[in-house]
């Protein structure tokens, strides 16, 4: 079978090796998108233990268009009766990049004429639309002279674990937080000494104990389609063993709103023992030494929803010296103050070896892997 993956644009290496580990094969990356071939048990693993994917769609065809037309006789073409079944309600929705002679909204009921058509067609009934609250979502999206239709089995976007019973003021996606700590190396042993809510220690817990996102979620659109099987579903799940490791991490914040927050998460998670919180300053060296952590990894204040935004360059020189007399030697960051937390790293003799760019908070922030 093809899948296509949704992720937040710039994560797409780290849900190719994601994607990987369950056993698919990568066949093309597009911006916020990987395709890949898998079988069947794919659709059960990849739903309940990508941590940075948004979505998972089964891929129903894709090619170059000329026109609306082509999207629509390829939609035609499609054999919908293993997602559509008899009273069943479906959505079409649609997205669409580049200069057209046509809008999304115009895919949308195109396709969904198709949709309509091509059951009628085969099997004799006429599944009803329902744009609020479908069975089924179908989905279309337009690149220039491409296109590619897909059907969620997701439902809600994966990022929204649902373990997180409050939400910081300035939360990190934990999408996000997963990849960052995949981007470190997955250490054993890891700090975050601006913890806000919590959802860094909580995603590297989570990854080290192979625990499935499947856990905190209401449930997935995969499981209305006529192909679904729970026998199967079961299976898939049992028979696919996830490698584990003790994680220990620290979740640490100056803020004793922060660390209150990060408690009632982790306690919602159920995971609040395996992690060490308190209060503390991240210029503090002293926090890094008692750690005894192999790398930091943190979303640090840039000072648009708090902090003041002149104090953030002397504050990441603070933070980064800390880490670096600590003892740390690895850092990884998210941050819109790119040039400031490089220059903190020059000030501090250390080099940073990447940087990923990504969308945080609405605004353009990048993750950086820091060296000393």
């Amino acid at each position: 079978m093809r899948y296509f993956i949704t992720t937040p644009k710039g994560l797409e290496a780290v849900l190719v090796e994601e994607g990987m580990r369950l056993g698919a094969t990568p066949v093309r990356k597009a911006p916020g998108r990987v395709h890949f071939d898998a079988d069947r048990n794919f659709l059960y693993l990849s739903n309940s233990f990508l941590r940075t994917a948004n979505r998972v769609f089964i891929e129903l065809i894709s090619g170059h268009h000329e026109g609306l037309e082509d999207i629509g006789s390829a939609a035609v073409s499609i054999d919908y009766t293993p997602y559509i079944g008899p009273g069943m309600s479906f959505a079409v929705r649609a997205e669409r990049v580049g200069s057209h002679d046509f809008t999304s909204i115009d895919v949308g009921r195109v396709v969904g004429a198709a949709v309509i058509e091509s059951l009628l067609e085969s099997k004799g009934f006429r599944p009803r639309v329902d744009l609020r609250s479908p069975d089924v979502e179908i989905y279309v999206y337009v690149i220039e002279d491409e296109f590619v239709i897909g059907v969620n089995t997701s439902g809600e976007s994966l990022h929204k674990r649902r373990y997180r019973v409050i939400s910081h003021p300035a939360a990190l996606k934990t999408t996000l937080a997963a990849a960052m700590y995949y981007l470190a190396g997955e250490p054993e042993r890891l700090i975050d000494p601006m913890c806000g809510g919590g959802t860094i220690p909580a995603e590297a817990v989570q990854i080290g104990l192979g625990i499935p996102i499947s856990r905190y979620r209401r449930g997935y659109m995969y499981r209305k389609f006529p192909l679904y099987s729970p026998d199967e579903e079961a299976g898939a799940l049992s028979s696919y063993k996830p490698r584990k490791r003790y994680v220990v991490p620290w979740c640490t914040d100056i803020s004793h709103k922060s660390v209150y927050i990060a408690i009632r998460n982790l306690l919602s998670a159920g995971i609040e023992q395996r992690v060490t919180l308190g209060i503390w300053d991240a210029e503090d060296p002293l926090l890094y030494e008692l750690s005894e952590a192999d790398a930091v990894i943190t979303n640090p204040p840039y000072g648009i929803r708090s902090h003041n935004p002149r104090k953030i360059p002397a504050f990441y020189r603070g933070f980064v010296r800390a880490a670096r007399d600590g003892g740390i030697s690895t850092i990884v960051c998210i941050t819109p103050r790119v040039r400031d937390m490089i220059g903190a790293v020059r000030d501090s003799e250390g080099v940073v070896e990447g940087i990923i760019h990504v969308m945080h908070g609405g605004l353009r922030a990048g993750i950086l892997k820091i060296r000393f």
